[in-house]
This record gives structure tokens, C-alpha cells and sequence, in this order.
């Protein structure tokens, strides 16, 4: 029904959403306008340093059903078996966090995979800027915010292939995109950027760029004046 008014115009956050109400609720195309969120940019670190990459994997968000944190879980099981990873962070809150950490206490990785419950923006920032590689399983996104936050950090991104996602990564040139529940995919993909450093900062270094050009909230606040405009 809310789709429905006639509204003069809808801003979607990505172009998957905006496929969506219009192939599902059947918004007209020319009533859509397409204007990807936008962050503000983490400033570097004053002295010119480089972060400290300590933290092979990390996840930030909540720990809800349609993130499937166990999905993560099971691919720190697999490469922690290789002898890759040492130390992989989560970052977030929800009501499936004693599932979850019950799950690692099973896995016997309680020293590998650190809960740090809920973090205001800076400290997550700062913990991001200490990741090698950024790690998403979710299966629904409208606009993964916090994707964009860690390619502004220098991290590329591992994740499902769903609609949300696929507005933001680009397969290949800005992190690695997997089938979705796939679990050993996924894992391969982390292993393929721990493994290789040139190859991980090749990506990282493209994602950045993307961020600075198209993703900001200076960009965003363009487009939404262009909107009313």
C-alpha cells in the first residue's frame, strides 16, 4: 500500500532496490532514483603510519538470522585447519550472540574468534583498519553500509552474492563475491586473499578508490538535491 501513493518521487538506496519495487510492487521506473548511501570518510592516521593488519578476518554488524554469523563460523573452521588464520574478529550484538558463541566454544576456537559485542562507529573503524580481509555472509541487504566503511579502511570484501552486495562489489576488482550458503566457496575466497598480499592489496586499493569517488556523503547529498532539484 505504501508504494502505492503516489509519491512524486522514491529514492532507492541501490539498484537492486530499485529493481525490486518495481518489479515486485510495480513502482513505475521513472518515479525511482537510484542514490547509493554515502560515509564519511575514516581519516588516516596523522603521522602518515600504516595500520597494523593483526586481525586476519573480521565481521561487523548484528548477529540476526539473515547474517548467518554460524555461516562465518564454519569458514574459520575450514581455514583455521590450514593453519591460515591465528585471529579473526566479530564485531556486533543481537539475539543470536549465545548461540554463536556457543558455537565456537563447540568448535573449540574460543582462542581464535573474539566476540567484542557492540562498538560505537570509532572503535569499529579502528578495528577495521587492523583487518587484512573483511568477511559478510549475509543473505539479505539493502545497502551494506558497513562494506562501504571497510573499503574506506583498506579492506577488501568476501561475501555472498546477493542483490545489495552486488551494487557495492565489484567480483573481482573490489573483493570476491561467492554463491550464497556456500560455505566452502567462501573459504576459499578468504584463503585466496590471505595467501596472496598483492593480490589483497589490489583490491584494497581499488575499493578506496571507489569509496572516495562515489560513496561519500558529499556524493550522496549531490544526488538528493539532483532528486528534489
Amino acid at each position: 500500500v505504501l508504494y502505492r501513493i503516489p509519491y512524486g518521487r522514491i529514492i532507492a538506496v541501490s539498484q537492486s532496490t530499485n529493481d525490486a519495487l518495481m518489479r515486485r510492487w510495480g513502482v513505475p521506473a521513472g518515479r525511482v532514483h537510484v542514490v547509493p548511501n554515502g560515509i564519511e570518510l575514516p581519516l588516516e592516521p596523522a603521522d602518515g603510519s600504516a595500520p597494523s593488519r593483526d586481525i586476519d578476518l573480521i565481521y561487523a554488524g548484528r548477529f540476526v538470522p539473515t547474517k548467518n554469523i554460524g555461516d562465518l563460523i564454519d569458514v574459520v573452521v575450514r581455514l583455521h585447519a590450514t593453519g591460515l588464520v591465528s585471529r579473526v574478529v566479530l564485531v556486533g550484538e543481537g539475539p543470536l550472540w549465545d548461540e554463536m558463541v556457543e558455537k565456537v566454544r563447540a568448535a573449540g576456537l574460543v582462542d581464535v574468534i573474539e566476540f567484542t559485542g557492540r562498538k560505537g562507529n570509532t572503535e569499529v573503524l579502528d578495528l577495521l583498519r587492523r583487518g587484512k580481509v573483511f568477511f559478510h555472509a549475509s543473505s539479505r541487504e539493502g545497502f551494506p553500509v558497513v562494506m562501504v566503511e571497510a573499503m574506506a579502511c583498506g579492506l577488501p570484501v568476501v561475501a555472498y552474492r546477493i542483490p545489495g552486495v552486488v551494487d557495492v562489489i565489484d567480483d573481482g576488482v573490489t573483493g570476491l563475491l561467492v554463491t550464497e550458503r556456500d560455505t566452502a566457496a567462501h573459504a576459499a575466497a578468504c584463503r585466496r586473499m590471505l595467501e596472496d598480499p598483492a593480490a589483497r592489496e589490489r583490491l584494497a586499493k581499488a575499493g578506496r578508490e571507489m569509496v572516495v569517488e562515489s560513496l561519500t556523503l558529499g556524493t550522496m547529498t549531490d544526488r538528493v538535491e539532483r532528486v528534489y532539484a
